[in-house]
């Protein structure tokens, strides 16, 4: 299978309408990147969807291989939800490489609030699947 960009991925692509637009500042092995969280993407009331905080989490890891050179799939991914996310303010995700082998890239990263406060966190393993 041959992984193409057409910029339309839901968590960072320009040109899809209902993506969240994520846009990552990247540092050698890590990467951050500030983002508001809007109304459709709630569970509950003003609390964000666990598979937006889950999809929010794999971008970050996943942009650590991008930043590498190189296409990531994930593998495996395990997210722990701390307390709950919310809609309409100012979050924080941040993503670190924890170790990189020649096939795979282990990976964790947490969503904050502006005090700081850790949200949710994941760590992950990806697959490495060709030349970005």
């Amino acid at each position: 299978m041959e992984f193409l960009n057409d910029n339309y991925c839901f968590a960072c692509g320009e040109n899809n309408p209902w993506g969240l637009h994520l846009k990552f500042n990247h540092n050698a092995d890590t990467l951050e990147s500030e983002f508001v969280l809007k109304k459709e993407h709630q569970g509950f009331k003003d609390v964000a969807h666990g598979g937006i905080v889950s999809t929010v989490l794999d971008e970050a890891m996943a942009y650590l291989c991008i930043g590498k050179g190189y296409y990531g799939v994930t593998g495996k991914i395990e997210v722990r939800f701390k307390k709950p996310v919310p809609i309409g303010e100012k979050l924080k995700v941040k993503a670190e490489i924890t170790e990189e082998k020649s096939k795979l890239v282990m990976a964790k990263a947490h969503i904050e609030n502006s005090k700081g406060e850790i949200l949710a966190e994941a760590t992950s393993t990806f697959i490495k699947v060709g030349k970005s």
